[in-house]
Formats: C-alpha cells, sequence, structure tokens
C-alpha cells in the first residue's frame, strides 16, 4: 500500500525500489528515503534536493543551496560513499543542478545557470553549446552518451544531445511549454514528450528525431 513519507517530491528510486531519492520540505531536509544520509559539505543549506540515482544506489545526484553573506549560492553535486562532490555552482545567478547519471555513476548531466553541461568522472565538467534561454537537461540514457532536456526561457524547446552527433532541436517553440515533461528510454533509442504544435498530444521521437504520436 502507499506510504506517507513526507511532503515534497520523489524524483526517482533505485532499480529494487528500496532507495527513492527526492525532497522534501521542513527540518532535515530530507532527500533519501530507506537509503545513505547525504550530508552537504556546507553547513546551515538552505535546501538540498536528489534528482537521480543509479540502479544499484551507489551514486545520488541532485543540488543544495546556502548563503555566503549577501550571496546566494547555489551547486550541482554527486554524491558515493566517499560523500559529495561539487560539480559546478553560480553566484546570485538562478538555478544549478545535477539532474542526470548513467547506470554506473560516471556520468552526470545537469545545468549552471543557462548553461547545460555534461561531468564525466575521467574528463570533468563540460559545457554544452549554448541554447536560447535556459538549458536544463533532464533524462540520461543509461550509457550517459545521451540525454533530453528543455530550453527557452519557459521551457517551450525541446533538445536532444548525443555524444556522437551533438545537440539536436526536437521543438524549437511550443506556446504551452514544458517544464520537465520529457523523458529518454535507458538505451537512449525513444524519447517522449508533448508534441509540437500540431501533435499537441503525447509523441515519441526515434533515433532520426522524427516525432510519432502515440495515437498512431
Amino acid at each position: 500500500g502507499v506510504v506517507i513519507i513526507g511532503t515534497g517530491f520523489a524524483h526517482n528510486c533505485s532499480a529494487d525500489g528500496s532507495i527513492i531519492v527526492g525532497n522534501m520540505s521542513g527540518p532535515g531536509f530530507s532527500t533519501v528515503w530507506g537509503g545513505p544520509v547525504v550530508e552537504p559539505p556546507v553547513p546551515n543549506v538552505d535546501f538540498l534536493g536528489a534528482y537521480d540515482i543509479t540502479p544499484d544506489g551507489s551514486v545520488i545526484v541532485g543540488n543544495y543551496g546556502y548563503r555566503d553573506g549577501l550571496d546566494d549560492i547555489v551547486c550541482a553535486f554527486r554524491w558515493d560513499t566517499n560523500g559529495i562532490q561539487t560539480l559546478a555552482s553560480v553566484t546570485n545567478e538562478g538555478w544549478c543542478n545535477a539532474s542526470g547519471v548513467d547506470s554506473v555513476g560516471a556520468v552526470v548531466c545537469g545545468n549552471a545557470g543557462d548553461v547545460a553541461f555534461r561531468w564525466t568522472a575521467s574528463g570533468g565538467y563540460d559545457e554544452l553549446p549554448h541554447l536560447p534561454g535556459i538549458a536544463v537537461p533532464w533524462y540520461m540514457s543509461a550509457g550517459g552518451d545521451e540525454f533530453i532536456g528543455t530550453y527557452g526561457d519557459y521551457g517551450n524547446g525541446v533538445f536532444r544531445w548525443r555524444l556522437a552527433g551533438g545537440v539536436s532541436v526536437l521543438i524549437e517553440d511550443h506556446p504551452v511549454g514544458y517544464g520537465n515533461k520529457v523523458s529518454l528510454s535507458p538505451d537512449g533509442v525513444v524519447a517522449a514528450g508533448l508534441g509540437p504544435p500540431g501533435l499537441s498530444h503525447a509523441v515519441t521521437w526515434d533515433p532520426n528525431d522524427i516525432p510519432r504520436s502515440v495515437r498512431d
């Protein structure tokens, strides 16, 4: 049955469902249920959120924020048994977050301000080509070589990034806006989301970025 664990958001879980990651308001800033305790590297954080987790639950990614004097600092993190590693940060520049991780925790995607980034254990931090507005990756393939996200001032555009081919725009501007209503299959073959104008319901995109209505 349903168990109420708090007021907030559950974003993902381990493959066996035993560990849930998310964020919850109130004292303690709980981000992980049924698994490890994620401690931020600075005291007195204002928030701490976890957005993705590897299938075995060994690596968690997300963000935390705190105030340093007059500055608001937001950081993207990667957590494993060695503790939190800060991957990127912004100061008084909006949102910074690690939103996706591959199946083994070696590749992370996210955004720092309006710029999307990809981090690898072997190569470190790398910014992606700039897109109009704010670019936010949301879901990464299991192999870490592809992810899907939104861009624009209101998330009205959808993009797909591939290690082999770079950025491709799936939707340039949708009047409804997207938020994070996009997804990607673990193998990276199929992307899904709300369709472009004229197909304003759920669609999938094939490997050639051709949209197909789920009603077909």
